[in-house]
């Protein structure tokens, strides 16, 4: 008797859809993990990127910015139109491209070694304003200015200088602008602002490269993730087939043929093929006595 219901049973329905439906949530939540941690990954590489990408624009403004202000110092201390002047103080005081490329740059703490080179270019900057500003100061004293920037009452022309005539100001200006001091100190400025955009790339470089590792370990948790809800839509096919399916066409067949059902499959399928041949059994039984 312990044989036989050892033999009837089997492995039930109920558990098993119970433990599907487990495996499916299961599969499901790890889908999305790897869905959110995949486009997480992205995220950080096209944010690394875009950080690049403003980093070195404002390292580039504060060379650019310099450039401008030496362009019209430069025209001003030729002809000494005002118009130059003003556009130089605009730049200086106004459009603050420079400042604001040291504040970009401070935002985070990882762009120190950046930072700290491209201050340097920005203390070359300042430095280089001081002789800019004295170089305007021989201009307007020659064109005898009455109207200009305030700030520009500090400077005061050495006695020498001021007792140049009003050509020899501005050929001094010029020259304060244009001579080999003035490019080296420019130079100088570039090479600091080089060694930051080095340093930008190098930074660049290590983030994206932890952004494709990232990026990478997220696509192996996909392609994992498809494998396994591969295998088991495979593994429901087979376990539906052979608990459900296969003993139900048996079923079928032996029922065409009047014979006793085969006890195969689920728990709840054995149950009901042990019972329909217990009642053909009986029937049959009462139709021979009869």
């Amino acid at each position: 008797m312990a044989s036989e219901n050892k033999k009837v049973k089997g492995i039930s329905l109920r558990i098993v859809y119970a433990w599907l439906i487990v495996v499916a949530i299961v599969v499901f939540v790890l889908t999305i993990a790897a869905t959110y941690f995949l486009s997480s990954a992205f995220n950080n590489l096209s944010d690394a990127s875009n950080d690049h990408v403003e980093l070195e624009g404002a390292a580039h403004e504060l060379m650019d910015a310099s450039d401008y202000l030496t362009e019209n110092v430069q025209r001003f201390t030729i002809d000494g139109d005002m118009r130059f002047l003003n556009e130089y103080f605009n730049e200086a005081f106004e459009n603050n491209r420079r400042e604001k490329a040291i504040e970009k740059m401070a935002e985070d703490p990882k762009n120190a070694a950046a930072l700290s080179q491209l201050q340097k270019a920005m203390d070359a900057s300042v430095e280089l304003m001081d002789q800019e500003y004295y170089s305007m100061r021989l201009v307007i004293d020659a064109k005898g200015y009455t109207d200009y920037p305030e700030i520009l009452n500090g400077v005061q022309l050495s006695s020498e200088d001021a007792a140049l005539s009003a050509e020899d100001k501005m050929l001094l200006a010029t020259k304060m602008v244009l001579n080999n001091d003035y490019y080296s100190q420019k130079k100088l400025i570039r090479l600091n602002m080089k060694d930051s955009l080095s340093e930008l790339e190098a930074l660049a470089r290590s983030e994206e490269n932890d952004a494709l590792q990232q990026l990478y370990k997220g696509l192996i948790a996909v392609a994992v993730m498809s494998i396994i809800q591969t295998l088991v839509i495979v593994f429901i096919i087979v376990l539906t087939s052979h608990l459900g399916i296969r003993p139900v066409l048996k079923a079928v067949d032996k029922i065409k043929t009047d014979d006793p059902i085969p006890e195969i499959g689920a728990n709840e399928f054995r149950y009901l093929a042990r019972t329909y041949n217990k009642r053909c059994t009986q029937y049959t039984g009462s139709a021979l006595s009869v």
